[in-house]
């Protein structure tokens, strides 16, 4: 799905890097904790496949185009909009809005309908005689929603630090959250991170299981496997940046994981 951050005009350099890393230490779960559009796991093989997000719409609206995409309203209004974003910001985005409007009904407006697809604190995207911006992103979601990769994954709403792994059972972590010393889009209990605890939880994760992140800035205790260059519009300036692809260097395995890749 096109979403803001996505990871889709990297996967190109990105899911090789991760299939490799699941072909050859035969991985059997493979989790994305920030799994946003679901650009990257959508593309990976493997035998268990779980994308999980804090976002509790975009999960059911995930979760809707894998059960009943023909559901989906393939256009969008303004007033759908402010229906959608009052409810959802009453409620701070919590399951609990279902008592008002269907949580994918929600997650559709929400992003399929925002700016950038940023949801409802980036504004709606007005159409014009040449774009219809809900169609065009309604198109893409319901193109993705028929790749076998997406049927197959499982979809869950959760925190990531509230995930629970068997250590006996090696898993491939895919971690892509906000970027940190970025402007961050959304409301106040959208983007309240917690960066420090957050790279503590990837250095015990990495302890018993694989586990890669997307960032522009690591910690000095962090190697990087990957980087490409790239061109990003910020205030209205063009600014270069640098994607990068970072493993814990605590991990005693992480020298023969880069030489893997």
């Amino acid at each position: 799905m096109i979403y803001q951050g996505s990871k889709n005009k990297y996967a190109d350099s990105i899911v090789p890097i991760l299939q490799k890393l699941i072909d050859d230490n035969n991985i059997q779960l493979y989790v994305e904790p920030f799994v946003g559009g679901a650009n990257i796991i959508d593309k990976i093989n493997c035998p268990h496949k779980y994308g999980i997000d804090k976002n509790y719409s975009l999960i059911c609206l995930l979760r809707k185009a894998q059960e009943a995409p023909e559901d989906i309203p393939s256009t969008g209004s303004k007033e759908l909009w402010y229906q959608a974003k009052d409810i959802y910001r009453r409620y701070k985005g919590e399951p609990q809005m279902e008592e008002e409007m269907e949580g994918w009904r929600i997650g559709a407006i929400q992003f399929l309908g925002s700016y950038n697809r940023g949801g409802f604190s980036r504004g709606y995207a007005n159409s014009t005689k040449e774009q219809d911006f809900y169609k065009q992103a309604y198109d893409n979601l319901i193109k993705q929603a028929k790749e076998p990769k997406f049927k197959d994954i499982i979809f869950c709403h959760s925190n990531y630090n509230e995930l629970q792994l068997d250590d006996n059972f090696p898993t491939l972590i895919y971690c892509d959250p906000p970027y940190e010393n970025t402007k961050p889009y959304g409301y106040k209990f959208e983007t309240d991170f917690d960066y420090k605890y957050y790279w503590n939880w990837v250095r015990k994760m990495s302890q018993k299981h694989i586990v890669i992140c997307s960032e522009q800035n690591f910690p000095s205790d962090f190697n990087i496997i990957w980087q490409k260059e790239v061109k990003r519009t910020m205030n209205n300036k063009r600014k270069t940046a640098i994607e990068k692809l970072g493993i814990y260097s605590g991990d005693l395995n992480w020298k023969l994981l880069v030489e893997q890749t």
